[in-house]
């Protein structure tokens, strides 16, 4: 028996033969999330503590997950859920032989260096509040560097077809691209937990502004599937 894991735009699949052996068709009611994503550190060669996982099945028990959303990716569509409760068995996500899951995580991730005219033992010093509002701010300015860019000009091109700026695959290709990456500052953005009242409202706005974008993203996918369509 096994679980098919998609990263990357590449699918392994991790087997579980010897609990199928001993367990049959309960088997994933006897392994862990944790479990699970030990074996997939071991296979990937990512660090457990980057990964993230989310599965499209349907939840047996109380939700793990603090939020789903619609997402379409590379051709699947459905409901997901963030994996991320450590001593959750799979079975308590839905899964079973064969379900499917998406993994998001970077085997070469690591911590920006300090920039060169920062002495390397100057250490900036803010408070957890002033932190975590520093971090999701950071958040929004990845969206605004690098992905506003890209909706704007998938927009103008879906506008101005005659000008042939991108090509139908092109635009495609643009527009999942975006979705994935707005949907990984969204994980993000759930993984900052705070007391603080204005940490509180600076999560709230942040993760209202990813949304409106998600939505502006998926009108825009919307778009190029139709025009796909016609062709």
């Amino acid at each position: 028996m096994s679980l098919i894991i998609s990263w990357n735009k590449k699918k392994q699949t991790v087997h579980f033969d010897e609990l199928y052996a001993e367990f049959g068709d309960d088997w994933t009611a006897h392994i862990t999330l944790d479990e699970l994503l030990e074996r997939i550190a071991k296979s990937s060669g990512v660090d457990k503590r980057r990964i993230k996982l989310l599965h499209s099945g349907e939840r047996n028990h109380s939700s793990h997950s603090s939020w789903w959303r619609r997402l379409t990716s590379n051709g699947d569509s459905g409901s997901w859920v963030w994996m991320k409760t450590p001593s959750a068995t799979l079975k308590s996500y839905g899964l079973r032989s064969n379900s499917k899951i998406i993994m998001m995580g970077d085997r070469n991730a690591s911590q920006a260096p300090l920039p060169p005219n920062i002495p390397t033992n100057v250490v900036e010093t803010l408070t957890p509040e002033e932190k975590a509002i520093k971090q999701l701010q950071s958040f929004i300015d990845e969206i605004n560097v690098t992905l506003i860019p890209k909706m704007e000009k998938l927009k103008d091109s879906l506008d101005n077809l005659e000008l042939k700026k991108m090509t139908i695959r092109e635009m495609e290709l643009c527009a999942i691209q975006v979705s994935e990456l707005l949907l990984q500052q969204l994980l993000k953005v759930d993984g900052i937990q705070s007391e603080s009242d204005l940490v509180r409202l600076k999560r709230k706005a942040t993760v209202r502004y990813i949304q409106e974008n998600m939505d502006l993203a998926d009108s825009l996918k919307t778009k190029v599937l139709d025009l796909k369509s016609t062709l």
